[in-house]
């Protein structure tokens, strides 16, 4: 498939694209949500956006609803356009069934990388790092496709798509409160996802088995992680501090004390440290 290769498409001929379209449009309506004095663009930035300290409180859900919620108007207009590049070419190839997958697994990956890199109490919302999965995923595409791995490198449209991944990459870095780690998050993850399990190619043979495991197991123990960060200091001291008594204390008091000092100052807060000092 050439990266360059788009085509007008009709709603009903890539209905999940428009799907996610509609998702970005509802979740930004400026309207009060009924029984609430938030309108639905704010209770969802507040509900649904990806923040390390609710996901390690048990809501998981975040991980994914984070990539259908934007801060602002012109964030929800360049992805919906960045989406409507990329998505109805990618639909038709995969299918409906397989794009979906491949926009939850990017969503994943980037919330993933995100969380990992930035504080916890860091909010991330957007699609980007899922329409970086499927930039990922066009990469993958295009390797699988020729008669070795960068046979598609001979195409001029293929190689003024990999300036666009590097363009969007090194605006990531300029542009102020941009996530890049959840940009690479979700290219990686659309990347192995597509070249892994979702197209097969000529270069079938070059995915073992064992690569696809592996790939699998790294995405669902980094997850379990996000979640359940048990080596992170922030997480250790919202664990300690919630503990009925000391002796369901005791196994975070000893955690805490394999912590580098360095990452306890830069992942807890001062008032947290003073409420693990009185108690």
């Amino acid at each position: 498939m050439s990266a360059a290769g788009t085509r007008r498409s009709q709603p009903q001929d890539t209905p999940l694209t428009y799907v996610v379209l509609l998702a970005y449009a509802v979740f930004m309506y400026p309207g009060r949500r009924p029984g609430s004095e938030l309108s639905l663009g704010d209770w969802a930035r507040t509900t649904l956006s990806a923040i390390g300290d609710e996901i390690q409180d048990g809501e998981s859900w975040r991980l994914l609803t984070y990539a259908f919620v934007h801060g602002n108007l012109l964030h929800v207009l360049v992805n919906a356009a960045s989406l409507l590049a990329l998505g109805p070419t990618l639909e038709r190839w995969l299918g409906s069934a397989r794009f979906a997958v491949l926009y939850l697994v990017g969503a994943l990956g980037g919330s993933v990388a995100g969380v990992f890199w930035h504080s916890a109490q860091t909010p991330l919302v957007g699609g980007s790092g899922a329409l970086f999965a499927m930039m990922g995923a066009i990469l993958a595409l295009n390797m699988r496709g020729g008669r070795h791995l960068l046979d598609f490198l001979d195409h001029s449209g293929a190689r003024s798509f990999l300036g666009t991944i590097v363009a969007n990459l090194v605006l990531g870095w300029i542009i102020p409160y941009v996530s890049n780690a959840a940009h690479l998050g979700g290219m990686l993850a659309g990347f192995v996802l597509t070249f892994c399990f979702l197209e097969r190619g000529r270069m079938q043979d070059r995915v073992s088995a064992w690569a696809r495991a592996g790939w699998a197991t790294l995405l669902a123990t980094s997850t379990l992680y996000t979640c359940f960060p048990t080596a992170r200091a922030d997480y250790l001291v919202r664990k300690f501090l919630s503990a009925p008594d000391a002796d369901a204390r005791l196994p975070y008091v000893r955690a805490l004390m394999l912590v580098p000092e360095t990452e306890r100052v830069r992942d807890v807060a001062p008032a947290q440290w003073q409420r693990v000092v009185r108690r």
